[in-house]
């Protein structure tokens, strides 16, 4: 849609300084010629920074007018897209003085300033003076040597180590239980850088059981924070090695390439170690959290089975009597508990030779 509009714009801007009308047939015509091959961007890009896109049938380079309205074709294409303007200022830095080089900065910055007022006032009015910044451009750094023209990737860099620094904090919030409640300003700048180099002590690759009581201290203090914070190492083959890697990958986020003769690095084998240690305690954790879960819930029926069996036991108690006899290798005594009859009668345990004394008297 945008191609369209800009191409209805440039055929009218054109029929106009030709003094012509605007009809189907010019319509058309433009149209025709927009399907037998428009320009790729490299061309244009070629076309603003390079005067020999600009030669006419004798090799001689078009007067200032005619590559005026050239590039002001060009704006109305590209005057919106942020790609084009990327791939002008990767492409303009050539062989070129640094007094002219100056000038087309601020060139760029004024194309900034009418994108601000753009996105930011949502002010469309202005959109109109970007062609000056092309044509200026245009006439003040083109140059006759060849332009090597490459498409710009720095941006797209942005954007790809953006969405990974942006998934590696997530992750860390998602995982770590001891940075869920730091915000992204003091991961970035408080915590991970420190973090990186107390999780990377000089600890030597060897058995655990060979540590000193120090190392092994050191050690577990390692496996530890990892743990509180949801990292550890995992193998990726780099270059036809493995090598053990932060996952997620914290290193990459908070240290930089001028950093990166002052950068700790474990040994692979020291680093697989704490990654076996890691899952080790994991699963642990992993263990006594389902056990936890899976404590036995008690139902009605389980607490009537509990308070007869405790009837059960205090019926089953024996009497000091009793416990004296079987010490003494006597039989027990057999109580009888009077359950039912008058209401007002005392109730009472006898035991039989109590009873027997009581019906035949005491002989």
């Amino acid at each position: 849609m945008r191609h369209s509009i800009n191409t209805l714009q440039w055929a009218a801007v054109t029929a106009r300084k030709a003094n012509r009308i605007v009809t189907m047939k010019l319509i058309n015509e433009v149209v025709e010629k927009e399907k037998g091959g428009a320009a790729s961007i490299f061309e244009h890009w070629s076309a603003v920074l390079e005067l020999s896109k600009h030669t006419d049938a004798k090799g001689g380079i078009k007067s200032v007018r005619e590559r005026v309205y050239a590039i002001e074709r060009i704006s109305a294409e590209h005057g919106g897209e942020d790609r084009f303007v990327s791939g002008l200022h990767s492409n303009y830095l050539v062989s070129l003085p640094i007094g002219v080089i100056r000038k087309a900065s601020s060139w760029f910055e004024f194309y900034d300033d009418i994108q601000k007022i753009i996105h930011s006032h949502q002010n469309w009015s202005v959109q109109k003076y970007a062609f000056s910044f092309f044509v200026s451009l245009h006439l003040n750094i083109a140059t006759h040597a060849r332009v090597h023209i490459q498409y710009p990737q720095f941006e797209q860099n942005i954007f790809l180590k953006t969405k990974e620094s942006e998934e590696t904090i997530s992750a860390l919030h998602s995982i770590g239980q001891a940075g869920r409640g730091a915000s992204k300003n003091q991961l970035l700048l408080d915590l991970l850088p420190f973090i990186v180099g107390i999780v990377q002590p000089p600890i030597k690759p060897m058995n655990e059981s060979l540590y000193t009581q120090r190392e092994l201290s050191t050690f577990n203090q390692t496996v530890s924070i990892m743990c509180d914070y949801g990292l550890t190492y995992t193998a990726t083959m780099l270059k036809d090695q493995v090598n053990w890697l932060f996952t997620p990958s914290i290193d990459v986020l908070t240290m930089f390439p001028l950093e990166e003769p002052k950068r700790p690095y474990l040994a692979n084998a020291t680093r697989q170690l704490i990654a076996h240690k890691i899952t080790l305690m994991r699963v642990r954790l992993a263990d006594s959290t389902q056990h936890s879960t899976q404590q036995k819930v008690a139902t009605n029926a389980d607490k009537i089975k509990d308070i007869i069996d405790s009837e059960n036991r205090k019926q089953k108690r024996l009497s000091a009597g009793a416990v004296k006899r079987i010490e003494h290798g006597k039989l027990t005594d057999i109580v009888f508990i009077h359950q039912d009859g008058d209401s007002s009668a005392v109730k009472k345990k006898v035991t039989v030779q109590q009873m027997n004394s009581i019906i035949f008297g005491e002989s």
